[in-house]
């Protein structure tokens, strides 16, 4: 059987989820000024993708609590079920909720949080699309596959799905 389609539903469900998170963002659009968006999407790019780096590297960590799934991620590359692990937390929406939770707690209490949730939610969004069609097809730029199956073929190394700043960041890059 093929699993793609299972793998198309949890992904679309993940970005579902991903996409009523960011609900609250939108609605308060309104209450920024024109100029500290940017500023808020920026933050929230730099924040997601550190918060990445770090969390996909706690993943490799055989005490984390996502090893065991995380590594079936990996064993199962090239597989006939590789589609069905590939998303974050496999498409839970209580995972997704409490990953947003945890990530805009830090900022709630900031006048830039309405964009620092949406630029959250559309870094995450892009980063599960990127990651699906790195594994399973699909148009990406050729360096964002090849920087993120290189982390598959040469672990421990390319944290970073497709924007390896934490990468450059914090690992060497030899």
């Amino acid at each position: 059987m093929d699993s793609l389609p299972i793998g198309k539903k949890i992904k679309h469900e993940m970005m579902a989820t991903a996409t009523w998170c960011t609900i609250p963002g939108f609605l308060c659009l309104s209450k920024l000024s024109s100029a500290m968006w940017p500023v808020g999407l920026l933050l929230s790019f730099l924040h997601a993708n550190l918060f990445e780096f770090f969390f996909h590297r706690y993943y490799h960590n055989p005490k984390s609590w996502r090893f065991q799934a995380h590594a079936e991620h990996h064993v199962t590359q090239f597989a006939p079920n590789e589609a069905e692990h590939v998303t974050l937390f496999g498409g839970s929406p209580l995972g997704i909720l409490g990953l947003f939770a945890a990530n805009i707690a830090l900022w709630l209490f900031t006048p830039i949080w309405p964009a620092v949730l949406v630029g959250f939610g559309i870094y995450l969004m892009l980063t599960e699309e990127i990651h699906f069609r790195a594994h399973l097809g699909g148009w990406i730029p050729d360096s964002f596959r090849k920087h993120h199956l290189a982390h598959h073929e040469f672990p421990p190394k390319n944290f970073n799905v497709w924007l390896p700043l934490g990468d450059w960041l914090f690992l060497d890059r030899k």
